[in-house]
Formats: C-alpha cells, sequence, structure tokens
C-alpha cells in the first residue's frame, strides 16, 4: 500500500528523516513494553481490552481493503498504532462494548473522509475518550485495581465490581490532606496511589519511550515542554495559598499520577492536530497543561486529561494565526 494512501499525513513542519511507516513502526515498538507492562499487572484483562480494541481498530480498514482485494499484511503500521494508543488510554475494567464503540468511532475519525481536513483539528484520541465518557455515564472514571500475577483473578478476563475513582479524586476529597501539606508527605502521596489505566504504570518506561521517540525523530518535543510548564504555573497559581510543599505535591501528584504524563508524551506530541510554529506549539502544550490542573481541580480531582487535550487542540487553528509569520517551523 502507497504509504500516503492512509488519510492522517506526517506534519509538514515537523521534519524527520523516516518513512511514515518507519515513524509509525517506531511508535509501536516505543509502545508495546508499555502493553506488557499492562498485562503483567492485569492479567488477561488486559490482553483481551489490548486485542478488543486492535480488532474493532482494524475492522472497518480490513473491510475497505478486502473490497479492493488487498489483503490483511496491507494494513498500515498507523492502524495498529492508534489501536494500542487507544487501548493504553483506557481505564483497567473498561467495558468490551465500550472498547468497540469507541475503537470503531476512532478509525471514522482517523481514516474517513479521506478530503476532510475540518475533522482533523481535535485530537482524535481525546474525542473518543470524550465520548466514552459522556457517552457511558463517566464509566471511564472508574477503574479496578491491579491483580496480583498469575493468581485466579489474574486470569479472570472480565473487571471485577470493585471501582476506585482513582488517585487525583482521593486527593480532591480529603484522603490525602494531611500529607500533602508536608514535604515529606509528596512519598505519602505516591505510595498511595495505584494505576488507573493500562498505561499509566511506569514513569520510567513512558519516559524511556518518549526519550527513544525523540533520538529516533519520531514525536514532537515542543508541546511537551509546554505541557510541563503549564502544569507548573496552573498549580502555582491554584495552590499557592497553601505553601511551597502544598504545590509541589500537586505538580508530582499531577503529573506522575494520573494519564497527565502518558498524553503529554504520546497523544499530545502526536502529529494528528498540531501548530505550524515551534513557539505555537510550545503554548499549544502549555494549554493543554493549564487546563488539565484547573479542570481536575474543579472535577473533584478526576482525570481530565482527555476533555484538556480537546478543548486545547480546538484552539490549534487560532494558534496557527498568531503565529502565522516568523519563528521557528520545526
Amino acid at each position: 500500500m502507497n504509504q500516503f494512501d492512509l488519510a492522517v499525513s506526517i506534519h509538514p513542519y515537523i521534519h524527520s528523516p523516516l518513512s511514515k511507516g518507519a515513524i509509525f513502526l517506531n511508535r509501536l515498538l516505543a509502545l508495546s513494553p508499555l502493553a506488557l507492562l499492562a498485562v503483567y499487572h492485569y492479567g488477561v484483562m488486559a490482553l483481551a481490552a489490548i486485542l478488543t480494541a486492535a480488532f474493532f481498530m482494524l475492522l472497518p480498514s480490513y473491510a475497505a481493503l478486502k473490497l479492493r482485494g488487498r489483503r490483511l499484511a496491507d494494513i498500515e503500521h498507523e492502524n495498529y498504532y492508534y489501536a494500542l494508543l487507544f487501548a493504553l488510554t483506557l481505564p483497567a475494567g473498561a467495558s468490551y462494548y465500550m472498547i468497540a464503540a469507541g475503537a470503531l468511532a476512532l478509525n471514522l475519525l482517523v481514516f474517513f473522509p479521506r478530503g476532510s481536513d475540518a475533522l482533523r483539528i481535535i485530537n482524535p484520541i481525546a474525542v473518543v475518550s470524550c465520548f466514552l465518557a459522556l457517552t457511558f455515564n463517566e464509566k471511564l472514571y472508574f477503574f479496578n485495581g491491579p491483580r496480583a500475577f498469575m493468581s485466579g483473578a489474574w486470569f479472570n478476563p472480565f473487571p471485577s465490581g470493585n471501582n476506585s475513582c482513582g488517585f487525583l479524586f482521593n486527593i480532591h476529597n480529603g484522603e490525602f490532606s494531611a500529607v500533602r501539606e508536608s514535604a515529606g508527605g509528596v512519598a505519602g502521596l505516591l505510595s498511595g496511589w495505584h494505576p488507573g489505566h493500562y498505561g499509566e504504570l511506569s514513569v520510567t518506561l513512558i519516559a524511556a519511550a518518549f526519550i527513544f521517540l525523540l533520538l529516533k525523530k519520531c514525536v514532537d518535543g515542543a508541546p511537551f515542554i509546554g505541557a510541563v510548564v503549564g502544569l507548573s504555573a496552573a498549580a502555582a497559581l491554584l495552590y499557592c495559598g497553601r505553601g511551597f510543599n502544598a504545590v509541589m505535591a500537586e505538580i508530582i501528584s499531577h503529573a506522575f499520577a494520573s494519564m497527565f504524563l502518558f498524553y503529554s508524551c504520546f497523544v499530545l506530541t502526536d502529529y494528528y492536530s498540531s501548530p505550524q510554529r515551534y513557539s505555537a506549539r510550545v503554548l499549544f502544550g502549555a494549554l493543554f497543561g493549564a487546563l488539565f490542573v484547573i479542570l481536575c481541580h474543579y472535577s473533584d480531582g478526576r482525570d481530565c486529561s482527555a476533555f484538556s487535550l480537546a478543548i486545547s487542540s480546538s484552539f490549534v487553528p487560532l494558534l496557527d494565526d498568531i503565529f502565522s509569520s516568523g519563528g521557528r517551523r520545526e
């Protein structure tokens, strides 16, 4: 298949010596260790979620290829990448019908209609996540805890009935109000954290995968820089009245005990929707980081990564207009 046959093209202002297919293959390889770690922590449930997302993400593309006499092997790496990326953004314990609906919606957003640029402004992963959260009565905010490796629960492919609202929710509803006010409380905050999504299991793996993609020139680092600055600035403004230690605790807990880091490294930095100029992309990331803290603060600490990115990416045309003359393009 021609590598430009699919709908999404590499951003023309972000240059890479690699082909489109090679870029998406490297992205797929970078996310693979995170998928394996998700299976280790959540067992057959995580594996089934990833396979379900892949099946329904690939199904429309395979059907379209089949009508043209093509084979399954002709499906591009891009399809597999978006399937795995979507699966890793899911909460642990998401129902299979929710995963199927989200994967089908994601395929339609990313690959159809091929001639329309209007649908490519808002990030598709963010749009689908928001759609699922609103459609399924906010069930995307509730998740199962990790399962003991090779235990009976580990082999159970179905979610358990024990759900948690997540670490950030507990912080903003008083469970960790005592420890977050002291310097030593930061370690206490993170020790009380458990992963809620398949993609937030290891800060080390996320950082290593992101560095790998940066070195391979397969990802844009400008929005990530802005996201860190935006998150820190918003946390400082919102929580400055509680003192320095509380501000640092909020920054660390929002950055490392939520989907913020995963979104900043792999979803925000995607080529799908991004401003043209380097400075505009930094501001785009800063807008995402600031909105993440603000929305989490006013929604009782629920993880609002998807909503923050959906809102931020809707400003991409405006940012392009503001920075249309001058500035660095890559």
